[in-house]
């Protein structure tokens, strides 16, 4: 399951946005 992991790498790329 990379449903937590997707969030997190999102997460991380909208603070990098």
């Amino acid at each position: 399951r990379g449903d937590n992991e997707r969030i997190m790498r999102k997460m991380d790329t909208d603070e990098s946005l």
